[in-house]
């Protein structure tokens, strides 16, 4: 879960922002993590981390939005939803064109 997730990164002070850490969680994403590791690098203001996870949940959005991490992720950071939201906006846009 996210808190666990964050509880060690804190702990063992790791860093979101270090770029191994950002492409090794980036790489690995999975429909069940990919709503904690957008709180969390959202949270620890890694934003290449924050846009690989936008981008996997544009495209796999109906899966991510049916797991327990994405309901708590909209009751708790309703603006990353609402980012969300501009890049599946933006995704559209492209392919209408």
């Amino acid at each position: 879960s996210y808190f666990k997730f964050n509880f060690i990164c804190c702990r063992n002070r790791v860093s979101l922002c270090c770029p191994g850490c950002s492409r090794s969680l980036g790489s690995s994403l999975t429909i069940d993590t990919v709503a904690s590791v957008l709180l969390a690098a959202d949270m620890h203001n890694a934003p290449e981390l924050k846009c690989k996870c936008l981008d996997y949940i544009t495209e796999n959005s109906s899966k991510v939005m049916a797991t327990e991490a994405w309901v708590m992720m909209f009751k708790s950071r309703p603006e990353l939803v609402f980012e969300l939201y501009q890049n599946l906006t933006v995704k559209y846009e492209k392919k209408k064109k």
